[in-house]
């Protein structure tokens, strides 16, 4: 992902296979030596649901403000969306840091409100001279799979099932 998604459009757009391949491996390197020093992290929370949770924090709130944001306001540039995602890390690490025993979810609401009001003086800053026109898709069909009426049926049976037998 790395290589073809960052590396080549942003750093080296004249980049050989070679060279991607390479740089891939460096990539996957830096990654499992990342990996390797935050692997004991999950033992410092009381359980891996907690650990999950406030971990999960730290990006869910900067995803669903930019979300949100581009839903209602068609004018927000992209530098909003970049200072809301990179925006998650930091607000959301600073009440983890400030209110440690606050609810994850109190510090999940707080950060999208910051995030929603940091995007907001961005666009009001600088927004977009036009504002952004989805096009439809052409031709998309609809009609469902053949095997969506058994496959349904025989997840709500089977479902039944292991309710009535574990219940």
């Amino acid at each position: 992902i790395f290589t073809m998604d960052i590396y080549r459009p942003l750093l080296a757009p004249a980049a050989d296979e070679r060279r991607l391949v390479a740089t891939g491996r460096i990539a996957t390197g830096v990654l499992v030596l990342v990996g390797c020093v935050l692997a004991p992290l999950p033992g410092r929370f009381p359980g891996v649901f907690d650990y999950i949770q406030r971990i999960w924090g730290f990006v869910s709130p900067g995803v669903v403000a930019v979300f949100l944001v581009g839903l209602v306001s068609r004018r927000t540039p992209q530098a909003a969306a970049i200072v809301a995602l990179l925006g998650s890390v930091v607000v959301y690490g600073v009440l983890q840091a400030l209110w440690p025993d606050m609810a994850f979810l109190n510090h999940m609401a707080i950060t999208f409100g910051v995030l929603v009001a940091a995007m907001a003086v961005v666009r009001r800053l600088r927004p977009l001279r036009e504002p952004v026109r989805l096009e439809a898709a052409a031709a998309v069909d609809m009609r469902p799979s053949r095997l969506s009426v058994p496959l349904g049926m025989g997840l709500l049976v089977t479902t039944a099932a292991l309710y009535s037998i574990w219940r």
